[in-house]
């Protein structure tokens, strides 16, 4: 409900500063404006450029509007949105009268203009003050809807209290608005070099923008001597650390003792291939082996066919074969299909990249004829049948 503060605050001049301390709870959105009757002065107005407050310290608010000439008796008139205890809005008639309506300094606002501006006021309800930022700065959003016009006016201030207007597209709300996000990686020195020797540990340290997606800043720390570095160590004359191991897991000193190991192995293992005996590695049967069965596979023939200029629809590239087993390769650098019908278009079979090969067996597998369609036109095929 709005109302006339005529008690609750306490008013320093010099300071620029209203303290509502004796304001039960007190709330900076429910301030509506303040009036120097004294003066004939709007010190502060709810969403009106340079009559904001400056700053706010509990129930301490400085004002935007410098009031160093006023005094600190100087009559004030407080227009303030209090929650609704069953007290009446005072007329601003009643208001003059309870101050014992003081002699106006010469140019002074008279009742008609005092009542403007109460109208004027009291018409900006369903206010909230929000926080936001668009990375570089800090705003004060202020949103105002009009009970006469139903209007709904957004304006911004700086933290100083002054008008701004910022990008509203580069805005998110001041709780979100840290958009840093810091990388750290840490290396052991192998080769020492500019600012390092072996066995220091370096951190680079990247700092990404969420926001535009960039690298904000980036440096190079040594760690063990406590300096930063001029620039990035050299390729190769660091590792990285591997941090959080498993129980178990490999260290630096358990690797260098694998590669002790694998060093001493080097140059004992044969190369590949048939060699003489004397070049050769032997290999022992056991003494208790049993009889190993050694079957002689039948022979058979064999026919190869080739099909060359497959387009992007299904072409025969194998009739129906009820007896063989039969093997579709990809003999060109045009990706193929194998393809259910004659005329099926490419993206609807099976992949058969440049190369690869499938194949089909009599036994379990399809006896039907086999169509291949290709990514674009020029596709090359051969299908061998045993």
């Amino acid at each position: 409900m709005k109302t006339v503060l005529t008690s609750g605050y306490t008013f320093t001049a010099s300071a620029k500063t209203l303290d509502f301390s004796g304001t039960t709870g007190f709330d900076v959105r429910r301030l509506l404006a303040v009036l120097n009757l004294t003066r004939g002065a709007v010190v502060y107005a709810v969403g009106t450029a340079g009559l904001g407050y400056s700053a706010l310290t509990g129930s301490v608010v400085t004002l935007a509007f410098d009031t160093s000439a006023h005094a600190n008796g100087d009559a004030m008139m407080v227009l303030y949105d209090a929650p609704n205890t069953g007290a009446q809005d005072a007329t601003l008639q009643s208001i003059l009268t309870a101050l014992g309506a003081p002699v106006l300094a010469s140019g002074a606002a008279t009742e008609v203009t005092l009542q403007a501006i109460k109208a004027a006021l009291l018409a900006q309800v369903d206010f909230e003050s929000s926080l936001v930022t668009d990375g570089a700065s800090f705003y004060v959003r202020r949103e105002t809807a009009n009970e006469g016009t139903g209007v709904i006016t957004v304006t911004f201030t700086d933290m100083a209290g002054n008008a701004a207007s910022p990008v509203v597209a580069n805005l998110v709300p001041a709780a979100s608005g840290n958009t840093r996000v810091v990388e750290t990686a840490l290396f052991d020195v192998t080769t020492g070099g500019t600012g390092t020797s072996v066995g220091d540990i370096v951190a680079r340290v990247i700092v990404y923008d969420t926001r535009t997606n960039t690298i904000a800043a980036a440096y190079w720390h040594n760690l063990t001597t406590g300096a930063a570095l001029a620039s990035a160590p050299a390729a190769g004359a660091i590792i990285e650390q591997v941090r959080n191991l498993a129980a178990g897991a490999s260290t630096s000193a358990l690797q260098t003792a694998g590669n002790t190991s694998l060093s001493n192995i080097d140059g004992k293992v044969p190369a590949k291939g048939q060699a003489a005996m004397a070049a050769s590695t032997p290999v022992t049967i056991a003494s208790d082996q049993s009889p190993v069965p050694v079957t002689q596979g039948a022979t058979s023939a064999y026919a190869v066919q080739r099909t060359t200029g497959i387009g992007t629809t299904g072409v025969l590239v194998s009739a129906a074969d009820t007896t063989n087993r039969r093997t579709v390769r990809n003999t060109g650098s045009i990706a193929l299909e194998i393809v259910s019908a004659l005329g099926a278009a490419y993206g609807t079979g099976h992949p058969l990249p440049a190369g690869e090969s499938f194949t089909f067996d009599a036994s379990g597998r399809t006896t039907a004829a086999i169509y291949l369609a290709a990514a674009s036109a020029g596709g090359t095929a051969s299908v061998i049948s045993y």
